[in-house]
């Protein structure tokens, strides 16, 4: 196939040809059109330059013939793009769905069973690790990251010291969060959702002693927290928001509570609870 001869070419037809063409099918004349561009604007620079002519004697070029490079559409450019917009999408779905499914693990207190204590117990600390170490490995990694103007007038980046030293400390706080998060969600979170969707669960009420209880009734995201006498060795062993602040102040040591909600066979889901006189 014969290969076009862009000299020959006009502005317009340049232009019109770079509208047009397929740089991935035809990647050897995308490279010729770009250089005759390329070698035409730098021309253009040179004679306007050198010569010093008045604006009355210059060429008549129009603008919308005017030899331009910088915007061309670049099909590889913009399929990475579009991965980039599906892969944020796919993360934003998959929180979407944690967060829908495991309301009940941050409205009502789970139990789990004592003898599940350390199943999962060990799992959390496995998922914690995992993420810690692929979000290191995918963080430390990417070498696209880039850090924009209103980065640095904040943090008063100015040298390239202090860009390292940045993206260092940036990988590392994502990292961490992101371990912290595994660990949160598989200690919280998964056994709720095996609880709900996973196993039988029936309703059911069980009376637990009282081991202990906060200083003070409200506190952030557990309110008059209670301590259990019977799953003081558990990971999780009080109860939250589910007494009132009048009821919470007359517990003593030692006194009766009767829990409601539904059991299963790894744990107890907290949905009420009321004093045993």
């Amino acid at each position: 196939m014969s290969r076009p001869n862009y000299q020959n070419y006009t502005d317009k037809e340049l232009n019109q040809a770079l509208a047009s063409i397929d740089s991935q099918a035809y990647p050897e004349n995308f490279r010729n059109l770009i250089s005759e561009l390329e070698r035409r604007q730098q021309s253009t620079k040179a004679i306007s330059s050198d010569n010093q002519l008045p604006d009355e004697t210059l060429p008549d070029y129009k603008l919308e013939e005017a030899v331009c490079i910088k915007d061309y559409y670049d099909p590889n450019q913009a399929k990475r793009d579009q991965q980039k917009v599906l892969r944020t999408l796919g993360y934003a779905a998959i929180i979407i769905f944690l967060g829908v499914f495991s309301l009940p693990a941050y409205f009502n207190t789970y139990l789990v069973g004592q003898q599940y204590y350390w199943l999962f117990s060990t799992l959390t600390w496995v998922t914690a690790a995992l993420v810690l170490i692929v979000g290191a490995y995918h963080s430390f990694h990417n070498k696209t990251a880039v850090i924009t103007a209103k980065q640095r007038s904040i943090f008063g980046i100015k040298t390239k010291q202090d860009e390292r030293s940045f993206m260092i400390f940036s990988k590392c706080m994502f990292v961490l969060c992101c371990a912290f998060l595994g660990y949160f969600v598989s200690a919280r979170t998964l056994p709720v959702l095996a609880h709900n969707y996973l196993l039988d669960n029936t309703r059911q009420s069980i009376v637990v002693t009282v081991l202990d209880k906060s200083h003070r009734y409200r506190r952030k995201h557990c309110n008059g927290r209670v301590y259990i006498e019977e799953l003081k060795h558990a990971k999780v062993d009080y109860i939250c928001s589910v007494l009132s602040r009048k009821t919470w102040e007359s517990l003593k040591v030692g006194n009766k509570l009767r829990l409601f909600g539904s059991q299963s066979n790894i744990g107890f889901l907290v949905t009420g609870a009321r004093r045993e006189l």
